[in-house]
C-alpha cells in the first residue's frame, strides 16, 4: 500500500514519490495515536470518481478505521490536511451524508523518512 505522489500531487521540487503506508502504520502504532474527526471540507484527497463502488475494495472499506492525514503537506487545494490513505473509506463516509472523517493527524516531519523515489 502506498500514496502515490505524482503530477498534481507531487512536492514541489523533488521527484515523484510515494509513501509507505505500512511503516506509517507502524509509526501510529508505536506512538499509540488516537484517531480524531475532522471536517471533511478541510482534507484534501485525490479523486474520488475513479471508485468502483461495486468493486470488493470499496464494498469491504470499513468505516470504523481512520484514515491518515499530514497537517500542511502540500495539496493542488491548499487544504490544510492531505489525505495520504483511506480514500475507499473516505467516500463511504460521503456516501453516508456525514461531515467528518476520522483520521489520524501526522506531520510532515513524521513522514519524511517514509518517501521512496519512483
Amino acid at each position: 500500500m502506498k500514496h502515490i505522489m505524482t503530477g498534481d500531487w507531487q512536492l514541489q521540487g523533488k521527484p515523484e514519490m510515494v509513501i509507505d503506508i505500512p511503516k506509517v502504520i507502524q509509526l501510529i502504532n508505536y506512538r499509540k495515536l488516537e484517531p480524531v474527526e475532522l471536517d471533511i471540507d478541510c482534507i484534501a484527497y485525490k479523486e474520488l470518481d475513479s471508485i468502483d463502488t461495486k468493486e470488493a475494495r470499496y464494498i469491504v472499506a470499513n468505516t470504523n478505521y481512520a484514515g491518515i492525514v499530514v497537517e500542511g503537506m502540500e495539496n493542488p487545494y491548499n487544504k490544510k490536511y492531505r489525505l495520504i490513505d483511506g480514500r475507499h473509506r473516505l467516500l463511504k463516509t460521503m456516501k453516508a451524508k456525514k461531515d467528518t472523517f476520522k483520521v489520524y493527524i501526522l506531520q510532515t516531519k513524521d513522514i519524511d523518512k517514509f518517501y521512496q523515489v519512483l
